[in-house]
């Protein structure tokens, strides 16, 4: 059920994470990894309904940073 439900999202959100990845990863970072960036794009996710644990997956499986995910993960579940 998880799986096919990460699927979904990840069908339907990939293209657009991939490039906030790409977009994230270009710039100059303003936070320790760019977590501050990431924080960003996981709120952006999260406000559209998609489960954080998921959201938190689909960043890494579009090539985001674990680390700053990780760390932007931490922040979103103070």
């Amino acid at each position: 059920m998880q799986n096919d439900l990460f699927n979904t999202y990840y069908e339907i959100t990939g293209d657009y994470i991939k490039k906030q990845v790409v977009r994230i990863e270009n710039k100059i970072p303003t936070t320790k990894n760019r977590y501050g960036d990431y924080l960003n794009l996981l709120t952006t996710l999260i406000n559209e309904k998609i489960p954080k644990n998921i959201c938190y997956d689909l960043i890494i499986k579009c090539g985001g940073n674990k680390q700053s995910v990780i760390d932007a993960y931490k922040i979103i579940n103070q």
